[in-house]
């Protein structure tokens, strides 16, 4: 987990996951606690945006967009204004959402499943 003083900012990264079945890359945000945050990642189905809320996962947004494995995905999403949601995987699928939840939570990270994956050329940069 990063750990910042911002609620607002951008996360870009570069990675990839191995397991042609169940694996994914993605990026938590907003993190309140182990029970709350959003969660944004690309798998070899589509890309998926959730809601974490009390442990309990909502899906938000997708994109059928596939992202196969072993092949390199650049995750970004940006959080601003307190509500405005945008999350990307390469220049083909992008989803947007104005959702003020865990508005004020100022963790973001990493996550991935199944099997190894691999990240890097990662950057964090706060915004108003």
């Amino acid at each position: 987990t990063i750990n910042t003083t911002f609620a607002n900012g951008v996360l870009v990264v570069s990675g990839y996951y191995t397991e042609p079945v169940g694996g994914l890359v993605g990026i938590v945000f907003r993190v309140q606690d182990d029970l709350n945050y959003w969660e944004f990642f690309a798998d070899g189905l589509g890309s998926y945006l959730y809601a974490i809320s009390a442990g309990v996962p909502t899906l938000v947004a997708s994109s059928s967009q596939p992202h196969g494995p072993n092949i390199p995905i650049r995750l970004m999403v940006s959080a601003t204004s307190g509500n405005v949601l945008t999350c990307q995987a390469n220049a083909d699928t992008q989803l947007s959402v104005t959702n003020a939840t865990f508005a004020a939570a100022t963790q973001w990270g990493l996550v991935s499943n199944g099997g190894p994956s691999y990240f890097d050329n990662w950057y964090f940069c706060s915004l108003p």
